[in-house]
């Protein structure tokens, strides 16, 4: 690996702490705040990251009412991957230069570590210049929302953590929201580290991009990432009828009732 950056001693502290709120979890454990975590798991991660995040902001596989957008933008925080303009630009960039070095903002080809977590850790500074979020995101830098968020998106998940701990004390707050966090971070951070090394490849993509199995389990449908690479702004990942994605099931539920439509399927 090559010589790291300064570390992101901000991030460090926060994972940490995160962390050994999570470790703490089995000692507060009840079928109740199990599926508690669950709850929260589908709100942050497959509402907020995969469909909002992932499928909608940064590959605008469907369309809905702009009020409903910042709606799913703010439940998109809560899972504290940071604010729609960072997250979307270095996906985009990744999308455009995948798996090359220097370009790709956590390319697997500097190792497992380095794609799973050390991308933040010791973040490369050209990867947060003003230049890299117009030139990535000039759709979202339209927004004064998206611009607010930039600096406020720890909001949401603080007022949401304070609301927990009023409504049932510690237990709640570990399972109803550091868990959930937790949990979503590593199963985000597996698309960027084994669904570039490990799986299959239906698609002639000029990555090394692969669809694996069990990281779809774990990060609903987002796992079929050879899929994905193949056709990025289709809203559907699991291109075959038995591979698991919950996200699209969702997306097309919305689609059916009305509240998305132009989804590209």
């Amino acid at each position: 690996m090559k010589n790291r950056h300064p570390l992101n001693r901000t991030f460090a502290i926060v994972a940490i702490l995160f962390h050994l709120g999570a470790f703490t979890a089995p000692f507060f454990f009840t079928w109740q705040l199990l599926g508690l975590a669950t709850l929260s798991w589908f709100l942050f991660g497959c509402v907020g990251i995969c469909i909002t995040y992932h499928r909608f902001l940064t590959h605008r596989g469907f369309k809905t009412w702009l009020w409903l957008e910042y709606l799913l933008a703010l439940d998109g925080t809560l899972a504290l991957e940071g604010d729609p303009i960072r997250w979307v630009a270095r996906h985009r960039a990744h999308h455009r230069f995948s798996d090359i070095l220097d370009k790709d903002p956590h390319t697997p080809r500097q190792g497992f570590w380095f794609a799973h977590l050390d991308w933040m850790l010791h973040p490369d500074p050209k990867f947060s210049t003003e230049a890299f979020f117009q030139r990535w995101t000039p759709d979202l830098l339209r927004h004064s929302f998206y611009r607010a968020l930039r600096i406020w998106f720890w909001i949401p998940t603080t007022i949401l953590g304070v609301g927990l701990l009023f409504l049932g004390g510690i237990p709640i707050v570990i399972w109803g929201l550091i868990v959930p966090i937790v949990a979503g971070w590593h199963f985000t951070w597996f698309i960027n580290s084994l669904t570039h090394l490990w799986g299959t490849r239906r698609f002639p993509t000029n990555d090394d991009s692969r669809d694996n199995q069990l990281v779809a389990i774990l990060t609903w449908g987002e796992g079929h990432h050879n899929s994905h690479h193949w056709r990025p702004t289709l809203a559907r990942h699991g291109r075959l009828w038995w591979q698991w994605d919950p996200s699209w099931y969702t997306i097309w539920t919305m689609k059916e009732i009305g509240v998305f439509w132009d989804v590209k399927e």
